[in-house]
């Protein structure tokens, strides 16, 4: 979480301190340099330290309640790529909602607490969550059916 705050930083200084070029800084008065810009390489460090980058906790999660019928699933996708969480969501027969998730221990702990609420029309009964393995995570974020 700390890299993300100085990649954060980064990002505020360089935009502050460079004018919009391509590939060099510009300074008043100074001559150009052939260093890459600010930005490029705030955005080379926000890729570096980015949570999808990451997997420090990861769990498998089953929503019950109204959950299926209502979008439940495309909007655990959204919500999981905002939040840079990594993983799977689908239907089971059951009529619950099953969900892998990874990231960071913060972007899990928002994306489960998004989960109790639902988007719209959903009435979520129960979050259950187990704890699931960190290595050789999937990338991105996907809806299996």
């Amino acid at each position: 979480m700390r890299d993300l705050s100085y990649a954060s930083i980064f990002v505020a200084v360089a935009a502050a301190t460079t004018t919009p070029c391509f590939g060099t800084i510009q300074r008043e008065g100074a001559a150009s340099s052939s260093r890459p810009s600010g930005i490029i390489l705030a955005q080379a460090a926000a890729k570096a330290t980015s949570p999808a980058t990451t997997v420090a906790r990861a769990a498998t999660v089953v929503i019950s309640g109204r959950v299926q019928g209502v979008g439940f699933r495309d909007w655990v996708v959204r919500r999981a790529r905002a939040l840079g969480v990594r993983g799977w969501v689908e239907n089971a027969d059951d009529g619950t909602v099953h969900a892998l998730f990874g990231g960071t221990d913060a972007a899990l702990t928002a994306m489960l607490a998004a989960c109790h609420q639902g988007p719209r029309g959903a009435s979520v009964r129960d979050v259950v969550e187990l704890p699931a393995e960190v290595a050789n995570f999937p990338t991105g974020f996907r809806r299996r059916n």
